[in-house]
């Protein structure tokens, strides 16, 4: 799973700060269900919160200027919204928490440019689908070819494919609201990044 987070980190350096940012915002969106999946359950959170900072990063990548106060502002109400997973029974819990810290990533990249903020976001990801795949398939953490087993569930596939296609077309794009809009629509037809009906 290394090789896979080195393939990407190849891929991201290539592109503009702008391109990194739709590309860190994509991969947020597909883990907002979730957190919704989460909050309808345990009648806990905001859903509201983590979609209004999806909207002010779209908001910058339209050049509709966002000041360091409001991107503070949104980070603090993902503080306040993201689980403390020991307080709460199953896994949903751990889901959630991995879609705020993948959008807090993803304000803190906004604030800073600093690329270790995608790279995390894309590792959150990867370890979403890593456990939600452990999970599923009961498999042994012990088992020297875990990472093997891992690799070939259909779901890492497709999150590895989704990257790596949206990479591509992010490669000297340019950034307007008819790309953003076609690169949404893209990203929804992936699929679920897990199987939300079977987690608990």
């Amino acid at each position: 799973m290394d090789d896979f987070l080195k393939s990407i980190e190849k891929k991201i350096v290539k592109l503009s700060f702008k391109q990194q940012v739709l590309f860190a915002v994509l991969t947020c969106e597909k883990l907002l269900p979730n957190y919704r999946q989460f909050s309808n359950i345990e009648k806990w959170g905001d859903i509201e919160v983590l979609e209004e900072a999806i909207v002010m990063i779209y908001q910058y990548l339209q050049d509709i200027e966002l000041n360091d106060t409001e991107l503070d502002g949104i980070y603090e109400k993902i503080t306040e919204i993201t689980p403390n997973v020991e307080q709460f029974k199953g896994d949903l819990a751990s889901y959630a928490l991995d879609a705020c810290s993948a959008v807090s990533d993803a304000v803190e990249f906004l604030l800073s440019e600093d690329q270790s903020y995608l790279i995390n976001i894309v590792s959150i990801a990867q370890e979403t689908i890593d456990m939600f795949v452990q999970e599923s398939e009961d498999l042994d953490i012990t088992d020297e070819d875990l990472e093997n087993k891992i690799a070939q569930n259909v779901f890492v596939k497709r999150e590895y494919k989704r990257q790596q296609d949206i990479l591509r077309k992010l490669l000297g794009a340019e950034i307007n609201l008819p790309f953003i809009s076609a690169m949404r629509d893209f990203n929804n037809e992936s699929g679920a990044i897990i199987e939300l009906s079977s987690v608990t």
